[in-house]
């Protein structure tokens, strides 16, 4: 195990070299905020190419994106979950 100078440290998972990044994040959605400790692993190793703190805020990007789409789902959909994944299917189930 290597630690890098912004806090993330490598680590062997089998064959591939992972960094592993610790962080802590907050998402705000209508039903409050939730803060919560997160790992990040990710193959991306340098740290001088891929700073620990923008790979942080990439991914709570992501996390508030897939957080929205929930909603979206939800409030959309009444809660009903469509089991199809395709336009003709989805018409169907509707």
């Amino acid at each position: 195990m290597a630690r890098c100078g912004d806090g993330s440290f490598l680590a062997r998972l089998g064959a591939p070299t992972a960094r592993v990044i610790d962080a802590e994040i907050t998402i705000t959605t209508s039903q409050g905020t939730r803060t919560g400790h997160y790992r990040l692993l990710t193959t991306l190793t340098d740290p001088h190419i891929h700073p620990a703190d923008e790979l942080v805020r990439l991914h709570h990007e992501r996390r508030e994106t897939e957080t929205a789409y929930a909603e979206l789902k939800s409030t959309i959909l009444s809660g009903q979950v469509l089991r199809t994944r395709t336009p003709a299917g989805v018409e169907q189930e509707a």
